[in-house]
């Protein structure tokens, strides 16, 4: 594979000022002298490295596609560690397939996903751990996930590792310094209890992490409740500045979910306008609000509004259950203080608003970071982790506390502690990618997108 020269577009499809074109493999530079025509009488193969040209792609029968740029990088200086050539050129489709399908026809064939990063792993140029914060970094939506990611790319994650290989390795030294001494004479038991311990509770901060981190990967997701006119709908338009969702007097106007994605402070809020609750024969709107009870499920904070106006009831036991059942995520909004006095609820201590004058606003959205940063707490660690990691190291402690459990009940020898140390230590090599196989890069790289 690696003796194929491939290309892609490595920008998104879409509209745009310019694309680029990425071209790797020990025929880059040959393709690329033969696509262009440079001023002058000068040659793209005359060219150092690390310089960019300017001239015009033809093809085949001479005719200008585009006048472009070309970065020329050869290997193994270069992301892949192999020559590089980048062609920048206007954004327009037609004008991308056409370089594209140039290349293709005097030798490069199309790139599969992730090729290209797949080749720098290949050729040492990245870690696999690095090559899955690269992907990491491209699909975060977080200015924290960001920074983890690009910190992990920047080793963060492969040090980590490391401090446990050396743990274990400390460890597999102990149970093997006994070989040379009477059980009576060399008890090693307390120190590996103590480094066993040590390992386990590592991985379980790293597990709490992996539960914690979809909220800086993806945002969060913040569902409006409440019962029927009660200000979902109108909160949701404030909150996102816009009218996103329909505001109108008749109770059951939103019947389905509606969703709108807003950044604050770094972070994707995803706001979700559900259904009113209430007692309803009609089918469309109990669907509507079954719905509801899906997103108060799958949501990371609810905002529970209820509704300021006094001759707007709502079920109180319907409230309390759901406080009661969702209470470490629920923020109790009352709605609309412009027409009426604050009158406290009994539900719990609520944020008033009011959607119409954006009045508590500002103390409602105060109220929100807060509940992020005790989720941010929980996110510490300078890295992201992904299920392969995690089905790694989930196996790592199932191994250690297996381990424990021999040595409380002292029924394993220390050769055979070695041995399943040993096998811990074999599980890290395949979580650093330090050694693979062919079959887990086909399954990495299947994440990623044509081009990178």
């Amino acid at each position: 594979m690696q003796n194929n020269t491939i290309i892609a577009q490595a920008t998104p499809i879409g509209p745009g000022a310019i694309a680029l074109i990425r071209l790797s493999g020990k025929d880059a530079v040959d393709i690329a002298a033969q696509a262009v025509q440079l001023p002058g009488k000068t040659s793209l193969e005359s060219k150092s490295s690390h310089t960019i040209s300017f001239g015009a792609i033809l093809d085949s029968s001479g005719r200008k596609i585009d006048q472009v740029l070309l970065l020329l990088m050869r290997g193994p200086q270069s992301f892949t560690g192999e020559d590089i050539v980048e062609i920048t050129c206007h954004n327009n489709q037609l004008i991308v397939n056409a370089i594209i399908t140039r290349c293709i026809e005097l030798g490069a064939r199309p790139a599969e996903r992730g090729e290209f990063t797949r080749r720098a792993v290949e050729n040492n140029k990245l870690s696999l751990l690095q090559a899955e914060a690269i992907q990491e970094l491209i699909s975060a939506q977080s200015v924290p996930s960001l920074q983890k990611s690009l910190a992990q790319l920047e080793g963060s994650l492969s040090k980590w590792l490391q401090c446990l290989e050396t743990k274990l390795l400390t460890a597999r030294a102990l149970c093997e310094a006994s070989f040379e001494f009477l059980e009576e004479e060399y008890n090693p038991n307390t120190e590996l209890s103590h480094i066993l311990e040590e390992i386990i509770a590592t991985i379980e901060q790293a597990q709490e992490q992996f539960s914690a981190q979809k909220q800086l990967r993806e945002g969060i997701r913040i569902a409006l409740i409440g019962s029927t006119n009660a200000g979902k709908s109108s909160l949701l338009n404030a909150l996102f500045k816009q009218n996103r969702a329909i505001v109108t007097p008749i109770a059951g106007t939103t019947r389905d979910t509606i969703e709108a994605t807003v950044y604050k402070n770094g972070i994707a809020w995803t706001l979700i306008d559900t259904a009113g609750l209430r007692s309803t024969q009609d089918p469309i709107e109990t669907a509507g609000i079954e719905r509801t009870y899906q997103e108060a499920q799958k949501a990371d904070l609810i905002l529970l509004l209820i509704d300021g106006l006094p001759e707007n009831n709502y079920d109180l036991a319907e409230y309390e259950a759901l406080l009661k059942k969702y209470s470490e995520k629920c923020i109790v909004v009352q709605t609309k203080s412009d027409k009426q006095a604050q009158q406290s609820s009994s539900l719990a201590p609520a944020v008033f608003i009011s959607s119409k004058d954006r009045r508590g606003l500002d103390k409602l959205e105060n109220k929100i970071a807060q509940h992020l940063q005790v989720m941010l707490t929980k996110t510490a660690l300078p890295f992201t982790l992904n299920q392969r990691h995690i089905q790694i190291l989930t196996q790592i402690k199932t191994i250690a506390e297996s381990i424990q459990k021999d040595l409380l009940a002292e029924t394993q020898s220390y050769e055979l502690i070695s041995l399943k140390l040993q096998d811990v230590l074999q599980a890290c090599t395949h979580m650093s990618g330090q050694e693979h196989s062919t079959q887990l890069l086909d399954a990495v790289f299947a994440q990623f997108c044509v081009g990178k």
